[in-house]
């Protein structure tokens, strides 16, 4: 992972600023690099335009900015998500001394200053150098925002089309179960009909059955009457037999 990236070349033989302080990594890969200042908008992050490029999780592409004027230098936090400390506590806009420790994700950098004041003509090509830079950075925002735009509109339609397809799939679904519920139905109905038939076919057995031993039982009256007739005209038998010998 890179902390920061190589430092921009100090630009006064070209007849711009010289550098206006630094900027020292106190930990991480980089650590005790030094950055010097020599714009007076300073931008911090993992995009490829800022300045100070910090490769690090927790750290936006634009994250913060470090402007230096007349007041002095003013660290900004750009509002993209991410936390901007200064000696520990979270900001949006704070005045910087010397020695302030700036804490970005997991990276501390503190601000070194020179001890001389610059000259009224350089603060002024500061402070449109940092209008120049400023008003690049919000171009740069914007970039990024219509970015995520077109990201968001993809998203969108990749959500639109599943939205499509799950719809297609609920159909074919309920089209299903109405298949399944109308053979359930013609299934529930043919069951009806073959207990119908069934318990018609019962009752006539029943009915059969009855008659038959209805019959039956006839019969072995008819049988026992037989019986005792016979088992008469055997007693009547053995009487006569019994006079006759």
């Amino acid at each position: 992972m890179q902390a920061l990236s190589d430092p921009q070349p100090d630009r006064a033989a070209s007849g711009r600023p010289t550098s206006s302080g630094e900027v020292v990594v106190l930990n991480g890969r980089a650590a005790v690099r030094r950055q010097p200042l020599t714009s007076p908008l300073t931008l911090i992050g993992r995009a490829v335009q800022c300045e100070i490029r910090l490769e690090a999780e927790d750290i936006e592409p634009l994250h913060c900015a470090l402007a230096i004027g007349a007041a002095g230098p003013v660290l900004r936090d750009l509002g993209m998500g991410g936390l901007t400390l200064v000696n520990g506590q979270p900001i949006t806009s704070c005045s910087l001394q010397p020695g302030d420790v700036i804490a970005i994700g997991p990276l501390r950098l503190q601000l070194h200053l020179p001890a001389a004041a610059d000259t009224a003509a350089d603060t002024t090509i500061r402070e449109k150098e940092a209008l120049r830079i400023q008003a690049a950075a919000v171009v740069a925002q914007q970039a990024a925002l219509t970015e995520e735009e077109i990201r968001l509109q993809h998203r969108q339609s990749a959500l639109v089309q599943q939205e499509q397809q799950l719809a297609s799939l609920l159909e074919e679904k309920r089209q299903r179960l109405v298949t399944l519920r109308e053979e359930a139905r013609q299934a529930h109905d043919a069951l009806g009909k073959e207990r119908a038939s069934y318990e018609e076919r019962v009752a006539q057995v029943q009915s059969d059955l009855a008659a038959s031993r209805r019959e039956l039982s006839a019969h072995e009256r008819g049988l026992q009457a037989e019986r005792r007739q016979l088992f008469k005209l055997r007693h009547q038998l053995k009487r006569r037999w019994h006079r006759h010998w």
